[in-house]
């Protein structure tokens, strides 16, 4: 796991990042995050923009919803126009019969 690895990066929302750590530090939403998965020593990185080319053919978009720095990446794949990644696929696959 990457918990006590330093190299590993972190990439979320910065809206998300801060609500994390303000609901953890008030007590807000208890259970929504945990605080043993906010450690100030990660390798946090976050972007503010509307999407942020993470890598090569992967962006990450903020789509926010269920909460307010929700992020999810996609993928461009050949023949198709995207290809996203996240409960959003597993919504689409399980309404065709695919899961």
């Amino acid at each position: 796991m990457f918990l006590d690895r330093k190299d590993v990066e972190i990439w979320v929302h910065d809206r998300e990042l801060r609500s994390a750590f303000w609901s953890v530090a008030t007590g807000a939403d208890a259970g929504v995050y945990l605080e043993h998965y906010l450690k100030l020593g990660f390798n946090w990185k976050t972007f503010d923009d509307r999407t942020i080319d993470f890598c090569q053919g992967i962006t990450l978009h903020h789509l926010p919803g269920h909460t307010d720095g929700e992020s999810i990446p996609s993928s461009l794949l050949p023949g198709k126009d995207l290809a996203p990644d996240s409960r959003s696929s597993l919504l689409i696959a399980s309404y065709f019969g695919q899961v």
